[in-house]
């Protein structure tokens, strides 16, 4: 098995146009042209990893309304899902799935105000 090392070494390398930095957290910053990805990432982690880089391939800016979130994400999901086999990785449908639904649950919960809005578990992107 690969290290965390090593695969980060291997998309780094292949996409010399961005930048990668570790953080508490995974989010594409297009201000920056960043990857800010977890600095204790574990094998577990690769998808989000991927995630973020697709944002990034996918020119992901910003987006107007809530429900265009929903199909950025989703769009990112599916190239993620494209380049994992570049990188000898998996995603499951799983995964995805939970991702995707907790950005449903958080525009959901912005549409009835006075409740407490469930936050995305996931990080889109940062200006």
């Amino acid at each position: 098995m690969r290290s965390t090392i090593s695969i980060l070494e291997q998309i780094k390398s292949s996409h010399p146009e961005l930048q990668f930095e570790a953080s508490d957290d995974f989010y594409w910053s297009p201000s920056n042209s960043t990857i800010y990805y977890r600095e204790s990432m574990e094998v577990e982690d690769y998808p989000f990893l991927l995630h973020e880089l697709s944002h990034a391939l996918l020119g992901h800016r910003q987006y107007a309304r809530d429900i265009q979130l929903v199909a950025i994400e989703s769009q990112a999901w599916d190239k993620a899902l494209q380049i994992a086999p570049q990188y000898n990785l998996a995603i499951s449908q799983t995964l995805i799935d939970e991702s995707l639904d907790s950005y449903r649950d958080w525009m959901h919960s912005r549409s009835h105000p006075g409740r407490h809005p469930r936050w995305c578990r996931y990080v889109v992107w940062q200006s």
